[in-house]
């Protein structure tokens, strides 16, 4: 598997988060879930990509170990939150308001910044999977 080397991924991985934000908070504000923790995992995906982003750009970073570990546990966070959504009675609130993919999606995302590759494969994997499903049904209604 060929791979972009580091320093193109950079500017790809800002545009990345900032989209998949803008597109989380557009689903919450459309879907009006009464679900307090996605909004809680997207916070902290957001403030945690916020601050690697400006990690990656200080030229001078002064306790870079200090500025890595709280984004990392930023992402940490995200990942806890949305793990805590699985099998209870959020997610099938989510289901129903159309947002488990975006969930899932943001899921994939925290484990991949915390190098959990596998993982966020397979949770990508599902939630595409949630969005075919919703395309499927969506084409049924209409």
């Amino acid at each position: 598997m060929k791979t972009k080397p580091h320093s193109t991924r950079r500017p790809l991985i800002g545009r990345l988060s900032k989209c998949l934000s803008i597109a989380v908070l557009v689903a919450l504000a459309a879907g009006c879930a009464d679900v307090n923790r996605l909004r809680e995992a997207q916070d902290s995906f957001n403030q945690a990509a916020a601050a690697d982003n400006a990690l990656r750009l200080d030229t001078k970073p002064a306790d870079a170990t200090a500025s890595l570990a709280s984004v990392r546990s930023g992402y940490a966070s995200a990942l806890l939150s949305l793990q805590k959504l699985e099998n209870s009675k959020d997610q099938t609130q989510l289901r129903n308001d159309g947002l488990w993919g975006a969930a899932l999606t943001l899921k994939a995302l925290a484990q991949w910044r915390l190098g959990q590759f596998d993982q966020a494969i397979a949770t990508a994997d599902l939630a595409r999977q949630s969005a075919e499903a919703t395309i499927r049904i969506d084409a049924l209604v209409q």
